[in-house]
């Protein structure tokens, strides 16, 4: 119980930090294997809140998705004035697009959702009220329609409703849609319909099973009218550069106390649609985590050159910083007025050091940028990944000095020194680490070390423990005789 309002306290403090001048209005988060949600020096603050009326422009309006390029042009989803517009990281100048051109029926833009962005001349939009994808290029032309695929294999019982998008090396689109159960909807190059990817699986939760003990004395009408359990639909996708997807699958809700069975699932799925991401956090830290998690609503997904990713939560408008390894880095936001804080933040993009954060509310653009806490567990973090363990012992040690909560950066340490043979230190830093895996191969070692250098006393030892054995049992035997 203790511990569980200890919780609840530092989240909530997140939510009372007065603002400085010199901070963030915000109090940053990790999580231990003792109390779980624990402060945190910040990773990330706030530079800078951006608003189009400030450079002349109407404002943003239920702004639903933005995409950053990868030479830092941002392409602006503004759903609810129908247009796009076209920025870069420092918003130093604009290009709106309203009105469209071609040979299409509509040339506006409806309730767009979704951007993905090939190149200036090939722009993706899911224009979902019109319930068709379509691109374009910088000057607003259409040059591809995708429509309802006619496939037998795409059910032509519900309707084309576009909501993400994403594209890999060789030109394949990806599409999560409303009421698409089977995984993201994929396209070639020519907008041909090629089959689903990545479906995610149904989890087995308290609803699924009681579910299925009420259906065993239901009529069929009765069982007809209960929920059906299905994948859930994939909520957001970002793809890499080397191929890999991040995708959001949004958990069950349950119908009864209106609460989530589970924390949202995110993925890191292969060329073959594999989830491949397993998390290393230490068993406890992650039961905290997860249970926290049921308040959450992940809603976007983005991940940087190191394959660090981060989530995007609009329910306690939350950003999650996680390493390749699924190790929760950093969690910071929160929800309010002031800047840096948001009301419901709907996309997250990077770009060198910062992140950039839609809010469809506040209608404003966050800019974020690294601190030096941040940059430093980034160093020990990839060092460390890279494999080079000893070399990470500096960076890790300088975390520890800014934060001696970390528990990564002792488990970094005791990884080093393991893999120096200081298999008794390592013990140490993984204890206080909370690593019990790590800790009980240390001491393996350790044992066998310790018998190693000692080996000549422990054979010393054994053969007088024989000896006495020996003699203890001739003198036993004689005294029988006697």
């Amino acid at each position: 119980m203790k511990k569980s309002i200890i919780t609840v306290l530092v989240l909530c403090l997140c939510l009372i930090t007065p603002v400085t001048a010199s901070a963030a209005p915000y109090t940053s988060y990790s999580y231990n294997s003792r109390i779980g949600a624990v402060a945190a020096p910040n990773s990330f603050d706030v530079d800078r809140v951006v608003r189009l009326q400030d450079y002349g422009f109407t404002a943003l309006k239920a702004a639903k998705d933005f995409y950053m390029s990868d030479d830092g042009v941002l392409y602006i989803l503004d759903s609810g004035n129908n247009r796009l517009i076209i920025t870069d990281s420092e918003f130093s100048s604009f290009t709106e697009i309203s009105q469209l051109s071609g040979n299409s029926e509509k040339l506006t833009f409806k309730d767009a959702s979704g951007i993905y962005v090939r190149n200036k001349e090939s722009i993706y939009i899911a224009d979902s009220g019109n319930r068709r994808v379509i691109e374009i290029n910088s000057r607003g032309e259409i040059l591809k329609e995708i429509t309802k695929p006619t496939s037998a294999t795409f059910s032509q019982t519900i309707e084309f409703i576009p909501n993400k998008l994403a594209g890999d090396a060789i030109d394949n689109l990806y599409v999560t849609c409303t009421g698409v159960y089977e995984g993201a909807v994929m396209f070639d190059a020519a907008g041909d319909f090629m089959g689903y990817y990545g479906a995610a699986n149904v989890n087995t939760t308290s609803n699924v099973l009681l579910d299925y003990f009420w259906k065993q004395f239901m009529t069929t009408e009765q069982k007809d009218a209960m929920s059906k359990y299905v994948p859930a639909e994939l909520s957001s996708l970002d793809i890499t550069p080397s191929g890999f997807i991040f995708s959001i699958t949004n958990s069950a809700v349950n119908s009864i106390t209106g609460l989530r069975e589970s924390m949202d699932t995110v993925s890191k799925l292969n060329p073959k649609g594999k989830n491949i991401l397993k998390a290393t956090m230490t068993e406890k830290a992650m039961k905290f985590l997860a249970e926290d998690g049921k308040s959450l609503r992940f809603v976007d997904v983005v991940a940087d050159q190191d394959l660090f990713f981060y989530v995007l939560d609009d329910q306690l408008c939350r950003v999650l910083q996680y390493d390749s390894d699924m190790n929760l880095l950093s969690a910071f936001g929160g929800q309010g007025f002031a800047e840096g804080l948001f009301r419901k933040p709907s996309a997250i993009e990077q770009f060198d050091d910062r992140l950039y954060v839609l809010d469809s509310e506040k209608n404003s653009i966050t800019v974020l940028c690294e601190t030096k806490f941040g940059s430093t567990v980034r160093e020990a973090v990839t060092i460390y990944q890279n494999g080079s363990y000893e070399a990470a012992i500096e960076p890790f040690t300088k975390v520890l000095a800014m934060d001696n909560n970390y528990e990564l950066a002792y488990v970094g340490i005791g990884s080093a020194l393991y893999g120096q043979g200081e298999y008794k230190e390592a013990m140490e830093y993984f204890k206080k680490g909370y690593d019990s895996e790590k800790y009980n191969q240390a001491f393996a070692e350790y044992r066998v070390e310790l018998i190693r250098n000692n080996f000549i006393y422990v054979v010393i030892a054994f053969v007088a423990l024989a000896l006495a054995i020996i003699f203890g049992g001739i003198r036993k035997r004689k005294k029988g005789r006697g």
